[in-house]
């Protein structure tokens, strides 16, 4: 889905305060902006949209030049379903001297999203011997599971530093390194938990690059799931899923014990790998 973004209405924020010139107290004033970025929950990538003021652009305000100097994101989750979520972004200006020093930087978001689970942790059944559904969740009167929607970690990472150089060799670097995962251990994260996002590269007049790069985390996990085999007895299997695989049930569709109904069940489990592996230690080059 393509990202869109638009300033809320009513959202400027316009404050003054004084920061010290040469030991001599001036006029800052500051400026705030809210954008809602729609086609993400995802803040890592919501600060990829084109047409959000980037770090250092300016605009002119009133009688004042002003700078970007900070960009803060938050998830906006929508009652209607994860469809629907968006990114408020809020774009801070203020004057030169407020610019954030070109030092290298590091942005972690740890936000819940939304998953369907059909299976629980635990669970207690009232009175004690409607035991029958075990683990399941929702189970309707057909035998079908309708399961619930429960929250879930997602982590986005952003990271900053500062380049004399941008090259045609390593544009191109950044280009293959697009849309992978870590094949090792990298920044504190296993291997296959991160996915490279992009990166959004500035730099003002003919002085260093500053730039940008994009990544979302999703932990490694273990999965169990219960399979049915032909002559109707179920298996459980543990599997180890790397955190950006896809994991994808298999289903068919059996005539439950009573005989008056059809049950879908799980008949394999299948673990997808969507995403090449790629050495990050490349971004450094």
């Amino acid at each position: 889905m393509s990202l869109t973004v638009a300033e809320l209405v009513d959202s400027r924020e316009y404050t003054e305060k004084y920061i010290l010139r040469d030991g001599t107290p001036d006029l800052a004033p500051t400026l705030k902006c809210r954008y809602l970025v729609k086609g993400t929950d995802e803040p890592a990538i919501a600060g990829t949209a084109s047409g959000l003021p980037a770090i250092g652009e300016q605009v002119v305000y009133g009688e004042y030049t002003l700078y970007v100097i900070d960009r803060s994101y938050q998830v906006r989750k929508s009652v209607s379903g994860a469809s629907d979520n968006a990114v408020e972004v809020v774009i801070t200006y203020g004057v030169p001297d407020m610019l954030p020093a070109e030092e290298d930087e590091v942005e972690l978001s740890i936000v819940a999203e939304t998953a369907h689970i059909e299976k629980a942790i635990a669970q207690t059944h009232y009175p004690s011997n409607k035991s029958g559904v075990g683990l399941m969740i929702g189970v309707n009167a057909d035998g079908k599971v309708e399961g619930v929607d429960i929250y879930v970690p997602r982590g986005s990472l952003v990271c900053r530093t500062t380049r004399e150089t941008l090259s045609a060799e390593y544009r191109a670097t950044l280009m293959d390194l697009c849309g992978t995962v870590n094949d090792a251990e990298w920044g504190g994260w296993a291997k296959g938990e991160v996915l490279f996002l992009g990166a959004v590269a500035r730099r003002r007049g003919s002085g260093d690059w500053r730039v940008e790069y994009h990544f979302a985390v999703s932990r490694n996990s273990e999965e169990t799931v219960v399979t049915v085999k032909d002559d109707g007895t179920t298996e459980e299997q543990e599997i180890a899923k790397p955190g950006w695989h896809y994991l994808w049930m298999e289903k068919v569709r059996r005539k439950n014990s009573s005989g008056n109904g059809v049950d879908l069940l799980v008949q394999a489990a299948h673990l997808a790998q969507v995403y090449r592996e790629a050495d990050f230690s490349l971004l450094e080059g």
